[in-house]
Formats: C-alpha cells, sequence, structure tokens
C-alpha cells in the first residue's frame, strides 16, 4: 500500500536556538535535503508540516507549540481532506522529523514500500524511533481521539496501536547502521555532525 511522507519543521528549537530546518545542509536547507530524500524513496504524496522551508507544500501547524503528534494528525487531515491538492489520501503515512540529517533513502524506502497498512518504528539500542517511522492510516483518528484528551506524545500513539511492527535492527540494518537516526538539537551537535565523513 503506498505511503505518503510528512516532513515535520514546525518544532521550537529551543536547544539549537534557531530553526533547525532553516540550517545549512548539503549546499540548502536542512528542511530542504530531507524532503529531496523522502521524495526520492518514493513517497506520495509529500507534504511539509510547518511554515515552509522546503519546497513541499506546506501545512502551517494549527496546533502550533503542542508537539509533533498534533503536527502530524493536522498534515494527515490536510492529505485526506484535499486541501493541498493531494489527491485525497487516506493510506498510511511515513513521518520524519527535519532534526535527522542522516538519514537515508534506503530505510526511507523501505518504510515506504512496507507491503501492508500497518505501523512500523525502527527501534535503536531498544528506543522506538517514532520520528522516523510507518503509521498505518487508522492512526490519523487515534491521533485525533489522544489529541482530545490531551495526550500529546507520539509513544502514546504507538502504545495505542497493537498491531504495530516495532522493528529491530535485525529487518533494517543490512539497510543502514542505527548512527542514520542521529539527531541535531544543539549548536555544537550540528557543528560536529557538519565534520562527520557522513555529511555528504
Amino acid at each position: 500500500m503506498g505511503a505518503a511522507g510528512i516532513l515535520l519543521t514546525g518544532g521550537s528549537s529551543r536547544r539549537m536556538g534557531t530553526a533547525k530546518a532553516a540550517l545549512s545542509w548539503n549546499g540548502r536547507t536542512l528542511a530542504e535535503d530531507i524532503a529531496e530524500r523522502l521524495l526520492d524513496a518514493g513517497l506520495s504524496p509529500v507534504i511539509e508540516a510547518g511554515p515552509g522551508y522546503s519546497h513541499l507544500p506546506a501545512h502551517p501547524d494549527a496546533h502550533l507549540g503542542q508537539g509533533p503528534l498534533a503536527a502530524l494528525e493536522g498534515a494527515w487531515s490536510s492529505l485526506a481532506g484535499d486541501s493541498l491538492a493531494c489527491g485525497g489520501h487516506a493510506g498510511p503515512a511515513v513521518c520524519v522529523a527535519c532534526d535527522l540529517p542522516f538519514l537515508g533513502v534506503s530505510l526511507l524506502r523501505w518504510l515506504a514500500c512496507w507491503p501492508e497498512d500497518q505501523t512500523v518504528v525502527p527501534v535503536v539500542h531498544g528506543a522506538p524511533q517514532v520520528l522516523a517511522s510507518r503509521w498505518a492510516s487508522h492512526c490519523r483518528e487515534r491521533a485525533a481521539s489522544l489529541l482530545a484528551k490531551g495526550q500529546l506524545s507520539m509513544r502514546a500513539l504507538l502504545e495505542s496501536d497493537d498491531e504495530a511492527l516495532l522493528a529491530g535492527p535485525e529487518l533494517w540494518g543490512h539497510l543502514v547502521g542505527d548512527a542514520e537516526f542521529d539527531d541535531v538539537d544543539t549548536p555544537s551537535g550540528y557543528e560536529i555532525a557538519s565534520r562527520s565523513p557522513r555529511f555528504t
């Protein structure tokens, strides 16, 4: 089943001190770079959940400051409602945060091509990577229900899905190493990442 792509760019970036989505990476912004990888992975349609840091159609966060679950639900509703001329997509979606500069096309394509309408969350050292995951179509309604109850955690969305696959490296390790999930949260972290041999 084909999956849409949602790039999250609307975080507050308090620790970074500036918008992470607008950081320079590969000669463009980090948001633009990751957006290109989402497209290269075969996800369709692909939109940005944020103010417009990439060249993707932007869905401004209607729940600004409430975190990625609210941003994901809002963008998903936009896809389903065809408000961005995206064809009324009601299927699964791959959701990726903009602060994962090393996340490669191979892993994104693996998530995009998962054959079932199922939530698939890579697990690294016991930690579910909820901001680099595929979410089943039924999670859209569950996200709305959680938000209505004041729950803002992506982990809560994962815990509400009894059929979710927590995918260890035995499933994706042949494609990437776990360092691909390293995020960039601080100026020093960004500087180190920019000097990494993985920075291309």
